[in-house]
């Protein structure tokens, strides 16, 4: 049974992936995009704290029961 939280992530794994990889781009569009280095970190910041959250609530869940 997954998690109303995990259900309603609108970063998971996906996120993550696309999060990691919008850090990528930016760093290979350096040093011309770098107004776009705070937007970028604070999107994957929320990802990799949400996922983390997702986690966490999980591990929870399973030593409930």
């Amino acid at each position: 049974m997954r998690s109303q939280c995990a259900n309603s992530s609108i970063f998971g794994m996906k996120g993550k992936r696309t999060a990691m990889m919008e850090l990528h781009d930016l760093a290979e569009d350096l040093p011309s995009k770098w107004t776009e280095i705070m937007a970028v970190a604070e999107k994957t910041f929320r990802a990799f704290a949400e996922l983390d959250a997702v986690k966490r609530e999980l591990a929870e869940s399973e030593n409930a029961q």
